[in-house]
Protein backbone atom coordinates (compact mmCIF):
# COMPACT_ATOMS: atom_id res chain seq x y z
CA UNK A 1 0.00 0.00 0.00
CA UNK A 2 1.21 3.50 -0.80
CA UNK A 3 2.24 5.55 2.23
CA UNK A 4 2.33 9.32 2.55
CA UNK A 5 3.90 11.02 0.68
CA UNK A 6 2.41 8.96 -2.12
CA UNK A 7 4.27 7.84 -5.20
CA UNK A 8 3.53 9.39 -8.59
CA UNK A 9 2.39 5.97 -9.87
CA UNK A 10 -0.14 5.64 -7.07
CA UNK A 11 -1.50 9.15 -7.64
CA UNK A 12 -1.80 8.46 -11.37
CA UNK A 13 -4.21 5.64 -10.50
CA UNK A 14 -6.21 7.97 -8.24
CA UNK A 15 -6.37 10.86 -10.73
CA UNK A 16 -6.93 9.63 -14.30
CA UNK A 17 -7.46 13.23 -15.46
CA UNK A 18 -3.86 14.02 -14.50
CA UNK A 19 -0.58 13.11 -16.19
CA UNK A 20 3.13 13.97 -16.04
CA UNK A 21 3.33 13.79 -12.26
CA UNK A 22 6.42 15.23 -10.61
CA UNK A 23 7.16 15.45 -6.89
CA UNK A 24 7.96 19.04 -5.88
CA UNK A 25 8.31 19.28 -2.11
CA UNK A 26 7.23 17.87 1.23
CA UNK A 27 6.53 19.78 4.43
CA UNK A 28 4.88 18.96 7.72
CA UNK A 29 1.44 19.90 6.41
CA UNK A 30 1.40 18.68 2.81
CA UNK A 31 3.22 16.98 -0.04
CA UNK A 32 3.21 18.93 -3.31
CA UNK A 33 3.31 17.55 -6.85
CA UNK A 34 3.04 19.15 -10.25
CA UNK A 35 0.90 17.51 -12.92
CA UNK A 36 -0.96 18.19 -16.15
CA UNK A 37 -4.75 18.37 -15.93
CA UNK A 38 -6.60 17.43 -19.13
CA UNK A 39 -8.68 20.64 -18.91
CA UNK A 40 -6.99 23.05 -16.48
CA UNK A 41 -3.42 22.61 -17.74
CA UNK A 42 -0.53 22.45 -15.31
CA UNK A 43 -1.65 22.29 -11.69
CA UNK A 44 -0.17 21.86 -8.23
CA UNK A 45 -1.57 18.84 -6.37
CA UNK A 46 -1.31 19.14 -2.60
CA UNK A 47 -1.92 15.99 -0.53
CA UNK A 48 -2.25 16.25 3.23
CA UNK A 49 -1.10 13.56 5.69
CA UNK A 50 -3.80 11.79 7.70
CA UNK A 51 -3.19 13.77 10.91
CA UNK A 52 -4.42 17.03 9.39
CA UNK A 53 -7.69 18.54 10.65
CA UNK A 54 -10.40 18.45 7.94
CA UNK A 55 -11.89 21.68 9.30
CA UNK A 56 -8.61 23.53 8.84
CA UNK A 57 -8.36 22.17 5.30
CA UNK A 58 -11.89 23.44 4.57
CA UNK A 59 -10.96 26.84 5.96
CA UNK A 60 -7.88 27.03 3.74
CA UNK A 61 -10.07 26.48 0.68
CA UNK A 62 -12.65 28.99 1.92
CA UNK A 63 -9.95 31.60 2.48
CA UNK A 64 -8.52 31.20 -1.03
CA UNK A 65 -11.95 31.33 -2.66
CA UNK A 66 -13.04 34.31 -0.57
CA UNK A 67 -10.06 36.41 -1.60
CA UNK A 68 -10.13 35.44 -5.30
CA UNK A 69 -7.36 37.74 -6.53
CA UNK A 70 -4.70 37.15 -9.18
CA UNK A 71 -2.12 37.32 -6.36
CA UNK A 72 -3.53 34.12 -4.79
CA UNK A 73 -3.36 30.76 -6.65
CA UNK A 74 -6.93 29.57 -7.12
CA UNK A 75 -8.35 26.16 -6.23
CA UNK A 76 -9.19 23.92 -9.21
CA UNK A 77 -10.65 20.99 -7.24
CA UNK A 78 -10.42 19.26 -3.88
CA UNK A 79 -11.47 16.04 -2.18
CA UNK A 80 -10.17 12.89 -0.45
CA UNK A 81 -8.22 9.92 -1.80
CA UNK A 82 -10.07 6.61 -2.34
CA UNK A 83 -10.09 3.94 0.41
CA UNK A 84 -8.07 2.98 2.33
CA UNK A 85 -6.67 6.53 2.20
CA UNK A 86 -9.95 8.42 2.53
CA UNK A 87 -8.48 10.41 5.44
CA UNK A 88 -5.83 11.86 3.09
CA UNK A 89 -7.27 15.12 1.76
CA UNK A 90 -6.10 16.74 -1.44
CA UNK A 91 -6.35 20.05 -3.28
CA UNK A 92 -5.52 21.08 -6.85
CA UNK A 93 -4.39 24.68 -7.37
CA UNK A 94 -3.34 26.55 -10.48
CA UNK A 95 0.37 26.11 -11.10
CA UNK A 96 2.40 29.29 -10.69
CA UNK A 97 5.74 29.42 -12.53
CA UNK A 98 8.43 31.37 -10.76
CA UNK A 99 10.40 31.22 -7.53
CA UNK A 100 9.94 32.10 -3.89
CA UNK A 101 10.97 35.43 -2.45
CA UNK A 102 13.42 33.47 -0.30
CA UNK A 103 15.12 32.17 -3.46
CA UNK A 104 15.17 35.71 -4.86
CA UNK A 105 16.74 37.09 -1.68
CA UNK A 106 19.46 34.45 -1.84
CA UNK A 107 20.19 35.45 -5.45
CA UNK A 108 21.01 39.05 -4.51
CA UNK A 109 19.66 42.46 -3.50
CA UNK A 110 16.20 43.51 -4.66
CA UNK A 111 15.59 46.80 -6.43
CA UNK A 112 13.36 49.42 -4.82
CA UNK A 113 10.92 48.95 -7.69
CA UNK A 114 10.57 45.21 -7.03
CA UNK A 115 10.22 45.75 -3.27
CA UNK A 116 7.39 48.22 -3.85
CA UNK A 117 5.70 45.82 -6.29
CA UNK A 118 5.83 43.05 -3.71
CA UNK A 119 4.49 45.40 -1.03
CA UNK A 120 1.63 46.52 -3.28
CA UNK A 121 0.65 42.99 -4.31
CA UNK A 122 0.71 41.68 -0.75
CA UNK A 123 -1.21 44.65 0.66
CA UNK A 124 -3.89 44.24 -2.01
CA UNK A 125 -4.33 40.66 -0.79
CA UNK A 126 -4.40 41.74 2.86
CA UNK A 127 -6.93 44.49 2.13
CA UNK A 128 -9.38 41.95 0.66
CA UNK A 129 -8.58 39.41 3.39
CA UNK A 130 -9.27 42.06 6.02
CA UNK A 131 -12.65 42.83 4.45
CA UNK A 132 -13.45 39.08 4.68
CA UNK A 133 -12.11 38.93 8.27
CA UNK A 134 -9.35 36.49 7.33
CA UNK A 135 -5.81 36.59 8.73
CA UNK A 136 -3.12 34.62 6.86
CA UNK A 137 -0.84 34.23 9.93
CA UNK A 138 2.22 32.99 8.03
CA UNK A 139 3.55 35.71 5.74
CA UNK A 140 7.27 35.18 5.11
CA UNK A 141 9.63 35.00 2.10
CA UNK A 142 8.94 31.28 1.63
CA UNK A 143 5.21 31.98 1.12
CA UNK A 144 5.58 34.69 -1.51
CA UNK A 145 6.06 33.63 -5.13
CA UNK A 146 7.51 35.97 -7.76
CA UNK A 147 6.71 35.47 -11.43
CA UNK A 148 9.74 34.99 -13.73
CA UNK A 149 9.30 38.44 -15.30
CA UNK A 150 8.86 39.97 -11.80
CA UNK A 151 5.64 41.61 -12.97
CA UNK A 152 3.84 40.62 -9.80
CA UNK A 153 4.01 38.38 -6.75
CA UNK A 154 1.61 35.93 -5.15
CA UNK A 155 0.78 34.92 -1.59
CA UNK A 156 0.54 31.16 -1.04
CA UNK A 157 -0.22 28.67 1.73
CA UNK A 158 -3.36 29.67 3.63
CA UNK A 159 -3.09 26.44 5.63
CA UNK A 160 -3.15 28.19 9.01
CA UNK A 161 -5.37 31.12 8.02
CA UNK A 162 -7.61 32.38 10.82
CA UNK A 163 -11.26 33.19 10.09
CA UNK A 164 -12.09 35.76 12.76
CA UNK A 165 -15.82 35.04 12.63
CA UNK A 166 -15.36 31.32 13.30
CA UNK A 167 -14.37 29.38 16.40
CA UNK A 168 -10.61 29.09 16.77
CA UNK A 169 -9.06 25.70 15.98
CA UNK A 170 -5.90 26.59 17.91
CA UNK A 171 -5.21 25.16 21.36
CA UNK A 172 -2.42 26.24 23.68
CA UNK A 173 0.01 26.65 20.77
CA UNK A 174 -0.59 29.02 17.88
CA UNK A 175 0.93 27.92 14.55
CA UNK A 176 3.38 30.51 13.25
CA UNK A 177 6.90 31.05 11.92
CA UNK A 178 9.22 32.33 14.64
CA UNK A 179 11.08 35.37 13.37
CA UNK A 180 8.14 36.72 11.37
CA UNK A 181 5.18 36.28 13.74
CA UNK A 182 4.26 39.16 16.09
CA UNK A 183 4.05 38.91 19.86
CA UNK A 184 0.30 38.28 19.86
CA UNK A 185 0.86 35.08 17.87
CA UNK A 186 3.91 34.02 19.85
CA UNK A 187 2.03 34.55 23.13
CA UNK A 188 -1.21 32.88 21.87
CA UNK A 189 -3.28 36.03 22.42
CA UNK A 190 -6.16 34.93 20.20
CA UNK A 191 -8.32 37.99 20.83
CA UNK A 192 -5.56 40.25 19.49
CA UNK A 193 -5.11 38.51 16.13
CA UNK A 194 -6.22 40.72 13.24
CA UNK A 195 -4.82 42.27 10.07
CA UNK A 196 -2.15 44.05 12.11
CA UNK A 197 -0.61 40.63 12.77
CA UNK A 198 -0.21 40.08 9.02
CA UNK A 199 1.04 43.65 8.57
CA UNK A 200 3.78 42.94 11.12
CA UNK A 201 4.89 39.78 9.28
CA UNK A 202 4.82 41.55 5.92
CA UNK A 203 6.76 44.47 7.38
CA UNK A 204 9.49 42.12 8.63
CA UNK A 205 9.58 40.50 5.18
CA UNK A 206 9.89 43.91 3.48
CA UNK A 207 12.64 44.86 5.91
CA UNK A 208 14.52 41.74 4.83
CA UNK A 209 13.98 42.69 1.20
CA UNK A 210 15.55 46.09 1.86
CA UNK A 211 18.44 45.09 4.13
CA UNK A 212 19.08 41.46 3.22
CA UNK A 213 18.71 40.25 6.82
CA UNK A 214 16.03 39.68 9.42
CA UNK A 215 17.44 41.25 12.63
CA UNK A 216 15.20 39.09 14.81
CA UNK A 217 16.88 35.96 13.42
CA UNK A 218 20.37 37.18 12.48
CA UNK A 219 23.02 35.53 14.70
CA UNK A 220 20.41 34.23 17.17
CA UNK A 221 21.52 31.05 18.91
CA UNK A 222 18.05 29.71 19.75
CA UNK A 223 14.38 30.15 18.98
CA UNK A 224 13.90 31.56 22.47
CA UNK A 225 16.40 34.32 21.70
CA UNK A 226 14.38 35.20 18.58
CA UNK A 227 11.17 35.29 20.64
CA UNK A 228 12.84 37.49 23.26
CA UNK A 229 13.99 39.93 20.58
CA UNK A 230 10.50 40.22 19.11
CA UNK A 231 8.96 40.68 22.56
CA UNK A 232 11.35 43.45 23.55
CA UNK A 233 12.61 45.26 20.45
CA UNK A 234 11.15 46.91 17.36
CA UNK A 235 13.06 46.54 14.11
CA UNK A 236 15.59 49.31 13.44
CA UNK A 237 14.79 51.67 10.59
CA UNK A 238 15.92 50.62 7.15
CA UNK A 239 18.73 52.55 5.54
CA UNK A 240 17.60 54.92 2.83
CA UNK A 241 20.37 54.42 0.29
CA UNK A 242 20.00 52.80 -3.14
CA UNK A 243 16.72 54.56 -3.91
CA UNK A 244 14.91 53.54 -0.74
CA UNK A 245 12.92 56.47 0.59
CA UNK A 246 12.28 57.86 4.04
CA UNK A 247 8.59 57.19 3.40
CA UNK A 248 9.27 53.47 2.87
CA UNK A 249 11.33 53.42 6.05
CA UNK A 250 8.44 55.08 7.89
CA UNK A 251 5.91 52.58 6.51
CA UNK A 252 7.95 49.52 7.51
CA UNK A 253 8.55 51.02 10.94
CA UNK A 254 4.79 51.57 11.43
CA UNK A 255 3.99 48.02 10.30
CA UNK A 256 6.48 46.35 12.65
CA UNK A 257 5.96 48.06 16.01
CA UNK A 258 6.08 45.54 18.84
CA UNK A 259 2.65 46.36 20.27
CA UNK A 260 -0.16 46.03 17.71
CA UNK A 261 -1.89 49.21 19.00
CA UNK A 262 1.13 51.18 17.78
CA UNK A 263 1.08 49.68 14.26
CA UNK A 264 -0.67 51.05 11.22
CA UNK A 265 -4.31 50.07 11.69
CA UNK A 266 -5.49 48.64 8.37
CA UNK A 267 -4.19 47.11 5.16
CA UNK A 268 -5.99 49.78 3.16
CA UNK A 269 -4.05 52.53 4.94
CA UNK A 270 -0.78 50.73 4.25
CA UNK A 271 -1.76 50.13 0.61
CA UNK A 272 -2.57 53.80 0.03
CA UNK A 273 0.74 54.71 1.63
CA UNK A 274 2.83 52.34 -0.50
CA UNK A 275 1.10 53.52 -3.69
CA UNK A 276 2.00 57.11 -2.81
CA UNK A 277 5.61 56.04 -2.25
CA UNK A 278 5.64 54.25 -5.62
CA UNK A 279 4.63 57.47 -7.39
CA UNK A 280 7.68 59.26 -5.95
CA UNK A 281 10.38 56.63 -6.29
Amino acid sequence: MSAWPHSEDFLQQCFPALSKFSFVAQGGQKAVYSAEHNEAGQIALKVLPPNQTPERFDREIDAIRSIALKQVPQVVAFGALPPPFENHLWMMEQWIPGYTLRDRLIAGPLTSDLILKIATDMLEVLAVAESKRIVHRDIKPENILILPDESHSMLIDFGIARHLDRTSLTGVFMPCTIGYAPIEQLNVLKAEIDVRSDLFSLGVTLYECCEGINPFIENATSQQEVVDRINSNSLPRISTGNGKSEELADLIFCMTRTERVHRIRTAIEALVWVKEISKKV
